[in-house]
């Protein structure tokens, strides 16, 4: 959940029509946001991402001194940051499983027949949820 979508949450009314000064305050937390994205404190987001990674890798516990590693973290957690505070936020998909071609592009051992995604080797990036396709999701059909 970004700052503005729980910022959002928390003025919401039930019941409530159109309020002018909400959305105001909506669009002014969103700028501010946007324009703060490089300056967030996002280190307990890093640590959280990290945590999981630990819980999932257990079977490699010398990760966790690994330098490399938590800088790498660290700077998917301010591009994740960067790209969903985004106006319109961007959108990761990869749960497509019928083959669009504005959407995919097949993998070379495909099969060119089918439009059943088997697996994503690398997701979709969109400019907003339906939004125009930013980077083409490589897939297998």
């Amino acid at each position: 959940e970004t700052s503005s979508q729980h910022a959002k949450a928390h003025m919401a009314q039930p019941g409530q029509e159109y309020d002018h000064h909400a959305h105001a305050l909506e669009c002014a937390v969103a700028a501010f946001v946007t324009s703060n994205i490089d300056k967030q404190d996002l280190s307990k987001n890093a640590e959280e991402v990290s945590q999981q990674i630990w819980a999932t890798l257990y079977d490699y516990p010398n990760l966790k001194s690994c330098q490399g590693l938590e800088q790498y973290i660290k700077d998917c957690v301010r591009l994740s940051w960067g790209l969903a505070n985004q106006t319109p936020p961007f959108v990761i998909d990869y749960e497509q499983r019928t083959y669009k071609k504005d959407l995919h592009i097949r993998f070379h051992n495909s099969d060119p027949e089918s439009n059943t995604i088997k697996t994503y080797l690398w997701p979709a990036l969109l400019e907003g949820s339906g939004g125009p396709t930013v980077q083409k999701a490589v897939v297998i059909t």
